[in-house]
């Protein structure tokens, strides 16, 4: 019986990491609504809405993007340079860190802190 609840630990654990431990490009978003991930594409356009909030939009612009990255404003000051800074990652490949979620048919990470965005 050990063994069985050993195995089925093993099971999870491994099940948790994998899912954040092996990034997928920004294309394959969608099939994985609803799990932590690591993932990469290049921002094709930065937009900051008049309320403070930045949206990073992957392989297209809104509203024909493949992937976003939500940032609202109350997380904006968090990040070195606030908006202009994330601006200037229009046309870099990004990875995106964090629980992909649907919005409006789309794919979507809401970024709350500057560890879960890398420029390479």
């Amino acid at each position: 019986m050990k063994f069985i609840q050993k195995s089925l630990l093993w099971a999870v654990l491994f099940g948790a990491f994998t899912s954040i431990a092996f990034g997928f490009p920004v294309s394959e978003a969608a099939k994985h609504v609803g799990e932590s991930g690591i993932v990469t594409g290049t921002v094709s356009q930065v937009y900051v809405s008049k309320s403070g909030n930045v949206f990073l939009n992957f392989d297209g612009s809104y509203p024909n993007q493949v992937f976003s990255a939500t940032i609202f404003k109350d997380h904006v000051s968090q990040f070195p340079g606030g908006a202009k800074d994330l601006q200037a990652m229009e046309g870099k490949e990004v990875t995106i860190t964090g629980k992909i979620k649907e919005y409006k048919g789309k794919p979507e990470i809401i970024v709350s802190e500057p560890s879960q965005i890398q420029v390479k």
